[in-house]
């Protein structure tokens, strides 16, 4: 499959489940909350100031953020569903911006805001390049990603045709920054600085991770 042909699919799908699967918006909506008050404890922990959801789905991270004193925009698809939902949030009215991260035009709106921290849940496996972040510069690159080790490759159906991105692999796609934290997938431990040999060690044991990537100086 080509790549054209595969990112076509992935729109495709991305439009169906937002649009028209209620079990899904279930889990964005109700089953991920969880997720969202950790992301926004560790951006507290950080001292963020500013951050960008990108693929930010119904938007409840950003509006928890911005609950919680940070300055949060979100990002995604042009979706009816979602641009709806997002109109519900009053305390984050304003502060969504729809197309893609590999959008110029969209890369240089984003660009304006100078945003601290960029936040790529299960998001980082849908985009194809990665130039944008050059120009964006956050300090921080927060990711949460399904491991692409021995374990999720062969326990787990790939159903969007899309690469999975293993810890390590994160220092070569973003090698302008460091893995300043990394948390295990139930956050039931972190690791401030962790050394190379512990990164290959973690990346083949956890199934899913969060970590915190920090611009080097």
């Amino acid at each position: 499959m080509s790549r054209m042909k595969r990112n076509c699919s992935i729109v495709e799908k991305y439009y169906e489940l937002f649009e028209k699967n209620m079990e899904f918006k279930k889990v964005y909506t109700e089953e991920r909350i969880k997720l969202y008050r950790h992301i926004v404890d560790i951006l507290l922990m950080l001292n963020v100031t500013s951050v960008l959801d990108v693929g930010c789905a119904f938007g409840l991270f950003v509006d928890l953020a911005n609950k919680c004193g940070i300055d949060a925009y979100g990002l995604d698809l042009p979706i009816d569903e979602l641009k709806t939902f997002h109109e519900s949030l009053s305390l984050s009215l304003g502060k969504f911006i729809y197309g893609s991260i590999e959008d110029n035009s969209i890369i240089d709106q984003i660009a304006e805001k100078q945003f601290q921290t960029i936040v790529l849940l299960d998001t980082l496996r849908y985009i194809t390049h990665i130039n944008w972040v050059s120009r964006l510069n956050p300090q921080f690159i927060i990711i949460k990603e399904v491991n692409n080790n021995f374990v999720m490759r062969y326990t787990r159906k790939n159903q969007f045709d899309v690469r999975l991105y293993s810890i390590f692999d994160l220092l070569k796609l973003f090698p302008s920054y460091k893995i300043f934290y990394l948390y295990s997938s139930k956050y039931i431990f972190a690791l401030k600085n962790p050394s190379l040999p512990v990164i290959l060690t973690i990346g083949r044991l956890l199934p899913t991770y969060t970590a915190i990537l920090e611009r080097k100086v």
